[in-house]
Parts: C-alpha cells; structure tokens; sequence
C-alpha cells in the first residue's frame, strides 16, 4: 500500500518565507517592546540555521569577498597615518607662521609681488570649504612686465636672433623654468591677499578672531601648467618644475611640494606668455 504521508522535507523557498514572515512580527515587537536592531539580528541569526542564511567557512577572513551581507572581519580602526596618506593633510596643525615663511622669501631674495586683477571675467579665486581654487596665474615680474615667448628646444633656438616681436622669441627651458617660478609667486600673492582679507582664524594666546595668512595652507594639492611650445619641445614638465620647487622652498616641502601635478604644451598663451599655472589649495580648519 502507497504511503500518503506527507514527506517532511521543506523546500528552501518556503523556509525563507517562514524567516520573512519571522522578520516581520520581530519588527512589530520591537515597536511594542523597544527591541533594539542587535536583539532583533541576533534572534534571526539564532533561529535560522539555514544554509541560505549563513556562510561558507572557507570564504577569506578578511572580509574581502564580494557576497552581499555581512563581512567575515572587523575593520580595524584607521590609524593618524592612514588618514595622512589618503588626504594628503597628515592629520596636524601647520607647522609654518609667517615669519617662517617671510624668512624662506627673505632668503631667497624674494618678495610677494602686489596682487594681480583678473585679464577677463573670471575670479581669480574661489573657495569651497577647506579648499581654494586658484585661476591660472601669469608669469608676471614684480614691475608689472610679462615673461612673454615660446618654449623651444636647443636646436631650434638658431633661428630666435633678429626676432623683433618679444612675444615670438624663442625661450630655453631654464628661462620657461624661472617663468614658471614667477607664476608661483603670483599664485602665493593671490593667496595671503584674499586669506588676510577674506579669512579669519582663531588666535590661541589671545582667544581673538585675526586675519588668516599662508600659514593657514597646509596643503598644495595640485598644479596645473601650460607651457606655450614650439613643435619640437617636449620639457613642460621641466618648466613647471620652476612653480613646484619654488612652492616647496618657501611653504616647505611637507605643504608646498608635495603635490600632485600635470604640465601640458600649447601652440599659444593669451598675452603671449610664456607659461600659466593654476593651484588647488587646502587651508586647515579655521
């Protein structure tokens, strides 16, 4: 005779929809009993031995598989260096004042050149939080002149003799790299005039609210230069070496020349110049 017993066996589909349904009332008793997210996870986890919900033993330990739920290891806390390497800020105050920085541009026989005005309509800097986005600035000396002309290799600067138009001579990559140098010290001008006069920090001796200063970067995150090119040249990296290094020597190396970076070449530069660079800058918490 055939056995009409009902076979015992549960489908897995059925027994995950008896979990859902458990789910359900443990959400409707935790609106009447106060249960707490971890009561209500730790009862499904007590009453659900299912294959379906729970994992392989031989999945990695440390927690980088890529199945949903939830992760075989505890993250560790982050470290101060972690956060250094991934922001670039290293976790602590600035270290420069200003009469650091003043006595780095007195050694270099360097001043801060006056501020310069936007040449279209443009603002020469705008900040968003804790960071400041600087225009491209122009190589531009402290009387007010252009350092105008076209980057070119050795063996095209035979032809740069009787050019009577300063704006198509010819220049080595030594003198695209002080250009570049004078871009920099226009960009650290537009940065402590709009910080001393649009930014304030907090005076720890005193309690009082002061004008900020480039003592307030604590980080160049990136340049960005252009480098006006004859054909055959292929050093723009070399001329924008002038804006880094000069960032370096006078904010020192930790905040101004460790930054990321790109220098392209162009066929042109609006005034003729020779070289404009642009900065993306981090000012500490004020």
């Amino acid at each position: 005779m055939r056995n009409n017993q009902k076979s015992t066996l549960t489908h897995p589909t059925t027994h995950f929809t008896r979990v859902q349904s458990f789910i359900v009332f443990l959400s409707l008793l935790s609106h009447r009993y106060q249960l707490t997210a971890f009561q209500i996870s730790s009862s499904v986890q007590f009453i659900s031995p299912s294959p379906i919900m729970t994992y392989s033993s031989d999945l990695p330990k440390d927690g980088s598989h890529n199945h949903p739920g939830r992760s075989t290891a505890l993250a560790s806390a982050p470290s101060p260096h972690d956060h250094a390497l991934r922001d670039g800020s290293h976790n602590h105050p600035p270290s420069n004042t200003m009469e650091i920085i003043h006595s780095r541009l007195s050694s270099l026989n360097l001043t801060l050149p006056p501020p310069g005005t936007p040449k279209a309509n443009y603002q020469l800097i705008h900040r968003d939080g804790d960071m400041l986005y600087l225009s491209g600035h122009l190589p531009m000396k402290a009387d007010g002149s252009l350092i105008t002309g076209c980057c070119a290799p050795s063996s095209a600067l035979d032809s740069n003799e009787g050019t009577g138009d300063p704006t198509h001579q010819l220049l080595t990559t030594q003198q695209g790299y002080e250009a570049a140098r004078h871009c920099a010290l226009n960009l650290l001008s537009t940065l402590q005039s709009y910080l001393s006069t649009h930014v304030t920090k907090s005076n720890p001796s005193t309690g009082h609210r002061e004008p900020a200063d480039l003592s307030s970067v604590v980080k160049i995150v990136k340049l960005f230069g252009i480098v006006r090119s004859h054909p055959e040249f292929t050093e723009q990296h070399l001329v924008v070496n002038g804006a880094s290094d000069l960032l370096g020597e006078v904010l020192g190396k930790e905040v101004g020349g460790c930054h990321a970076r790109s220098a392209i070449g162009t066929n042109t530069l609006p005034l003729g110049i020779c070289v404009e660079v642009e900065l993306i800058a981090k000012i500490c918490d004020l």
